[in-house]
């Protein structure tokens, strides 16, 4: 599966480019699962272009050899009960996507007969490419793009100019082209890997496709498809689609922008995408245009410059610089995006960062372990090892130890900064708080357990103190504005890595450790119903790290370059499952509540294995401690410290660096 979504990565690359394009409005369409035609008269539309992921079977009205057709058996053999065109035993994804939008099945565009446009066209070609002289027997880009002007025409001639022009603009346009599959063994074909001629000459043939990922050599099975077209209408429990989900892009209402809440519908990558599509794209001004862009705001500091070796802080929307930096953290840690669009829902950031009228305030609740920890155990009297407070933590952006374990931010940082949040103090600092946009309760090597930790403030604790923050902000906001805000605040938490370090797991059978599991979801899971029962809805999760992997644990078992330490590995990928099954029980039990999880495990890990892609050069060794890994003592006793931490994958034996953080 993992080698089928790297082969298929171009298709959502695409998908998703047209998603940050288009997410513009609120929603309008309603798209039943009932699939029964509504009475609305406004026409939706799929244009859908694309090779043979996509083809319907416009091949087979081309002069051009079998090979790039699909019109024999055995192909369609599961749905249609012939063959049809589609190089799959059935469907492709455009036909359940059709199906989810309640469209019509398209017919192939170059099929011969009468053709109603108003629900979309496919021109789609197998083995079409981008560039025309790299294939000129198919229909490349151009030929399709062409096809769709004939379209368009024909529209404005069946609907008159003004409801042409408002379907062609409510339009999705759906694209699959330029990519490469990987091959694995296939239900159909020849070859040790069933690999080619399917349909032709000898060739051996699987007796249930629905058991195999690829029909032939190149294309996934219809059931296959049903599962990739399920993620591309929903995003599905990964978020393969983002910022939204192809449905949430039908939803959009293009017509009603100015009568809508615009900046409180969007996530800040969406906002940001909006702002420079406006500058660059002249076309796009006359949308929505109450949005504004005439404002920077800097990331404060404790009164620090933020400008750091050249580089600069600033959220400067509307311009290139911050596109390639929101499109840097997407890529490389999905957090900050998928965790916006639930911050998309609570927060009314104004695209000018200027402060609004509204009395309804927004707010981000943090709970965790150093991975959050922003400094709460400095005030701790607990040992250094428990504490950040020395250098060289610190020294890339704020320039000074500030008790977070980095050389930098974390990810609630980064967190604030997307949803135009002021950086928070640490809650046990001295001194005058404001609430009204969250806290921050994480302390480093905090646990689930009490009993496994009691130097440090235990999810328990954590728990405590947000209690006494619900309780001044009713002094603060009185009870009807403070329980709005806790109702649309969000719950981020990082939580249960050390429970599991802690463990004696020795002599410890695979029962025995899924006991614990369950023991430390179960109380995970409490503490979602406590804050539920007070009011809260929106909850985010992190799940635990592959510890195993970290330079600590190879330097404290003796493990080699591009080694990770097994056992360590099996608590997190037990807990990852554990908090998966129990989100989905605690949305059975509890009507309103909402979650999300962002699967830190798999970033971490694509990190360390890709660590290229995200412009890291050293993912074994910390930057900053002492021994062969510089798993330990950072900043005490004798230690190495690196002199570039934006090269590291780790700044000391566990903890990311502010590079990776972000």
């Amino acid at each position: 599966m993992l080698s089928t979504m790297r082969g298929l990565c171009f298709l959502f690359c695409v998908v998703i480019i047209s998603l940050f394009f288009d997410r513009i409005l609120a929603s309008s369409f309603q798209a039943d699962d009932d699939h029964q035609q509504t009475n609305n008269t406004t026409h939706f539309a799929i244009f859908v272009f694309g090779d043979s992921l996509y083809d319907p079977g416009n091949n087979n009205f081309l002069n051009i050899s079998i090979v790039y057709k699909a019109n024999f058996p055995p192909y369609g053999e599961t749905f249609f009960g012939f063959p049809t065109g589609r190089a799959s035993d059935g469907r492709l994804i455009p036909d359940f996507v059709s199906l989810h939008a309640n469209l019509p099945l398209w017919k192939p565009f170059l099929a011969p007969g009468q053709h109603e446009f108003i629900n979309g066209a496919n021109f789609a070609s197998a083995a079409a490419t981008v560039l025309p002289e790299n294939n000129p027997l198919t229909l490349n880009l151009d030929i399709q793009q062409g096809l769709f002007k004939e379209a368009a025409s024909l529209l404005n001639q069946q609907l008159g100019d003004v409801e042409a022009e408002k379907l062609i603009r409510n339009a999705v346009y759906l694209s699959s082209i330029g990519g490469i599959i990987e091959v694995d063994i296939a239900c159909c074909g020849s070859g040790i890997y069933r690999g080619h001629d399917c349909g032709v000459g000898e060739y051996d043939l699987c007796s249930d496709p629905d058991e195999y990922l690829y029909f032939d050599g190149d294309h996934p099975t219809d059931h296959a498809y049903s599962e990739l077209a399920g993620l591309l209408w929903t995003g599905g429990r990964d978020n393969f689609t983002m910022p939204i989900s192809l449905k949430q892009l039908f939803e959009i209402d293009l017509e009603d922008c100015e009568t809508r809440n615009f900046s409180r519908s969007l996530s800040y990558a969406a906002r940001v995408t909006v702002m420079t599509a406006r500058s660059q794209f002249p076309a796009f001004k006359s949308h929505c245009p109450s949005i504004k862009n005439k404002s920077s705001t800097k990331l404060q500091s404790s009164g620090k410059d933020e400008k750091k070796q050249g580089k600069t802080y600033q959220t400067k929307l509307g311009q290139a610089n911050i596109l390639r930096e929101v499109f840097d953290v997407l890529q490389k840690v999905e957090l900050e995006e998928i965790l916006s669009r639930i911050l998309a829902s609570s927060f009314q950031a104004d695209d000018d960062h200027q402060q609004t009228n509204n009395t309804t305030n927004f707010a981000l609740f943090v709970f965790g372990d150093s991975l959050y920890d922003p400094g709460n155990n400095n005030f701790l009297n607990v040992s250094n090892g428990y504490k950040a407070n020395f250098p060289p933590y610190g020294e890339t952006f704020f320039g000074f130890p500030t008790g977070r374990f980095s050389d930098g931010r974390l990810i609630p940082d980064f967190i604030s900064l997307h949803a135009n949040l002021p950086l928070w103090k640490p809650f046990l600092e001295p001194g005058q708080h404001e609430f009204i946009n969250g806290a921050n309760f994480a302390s480093a090597a905090a646990t689930v357990l009490s009993e496994n930790n009691l130097l440090t403030l235990n999810l328990d604790i954590q728990q405590g103190l947000f209690k006494e923050v619900a309780s001044l902000l009713n002094q603060q906001l009185g009870d009807v504005e403070a329980k709005k805000l806790i109702r649309n605040a969000v719950y981020l938490s990082s939580i249960g890595g050390v429970d599991y370090w802690v463990f004696d797991s020795d002599n410890a059978t695979l029962s025995m450790k899924q006991d614990y599991v369950n023991i430390i979801v179960g109380n995970i899971t409490n503490w979602v119903k406590e804050i539920y029962e007070m009011g809260g809805r929106k909850f985010a999760f992190q799940n635990v790290a592959p510890c195993g992997c970290s330079p600590q644990a190879k330097q404290d078992n003796n493990l080699t370059i591009n080694e990770c330490y097994e056992e360590m590995l099996e608590f997190p990928k037990l807990h990852n499952n554990a908090l998966v099954n129990a989100t989905k029980e605690l949305e059975i039990q509890l009507p309103e509540f909402k979650y999300m999880i962002f699967d830190f495990y798999t970033a971490l890990m694509d990190m360390t294995y890709n660590s290229s892609k995200y412009g890291i050069k050293e993912v074994d060794i910390g930057c900053c401690g002492s021994g062969i890994f510089r798993g330990d003592d950072c900043g005490i006793g004798e230690y190495d410290l690196c002199s570039d931490p934006d090269e590291y994958l780790y700044f000391d034996g566990e903890h990311p660096t502010d590079h990776a953080y972000s």
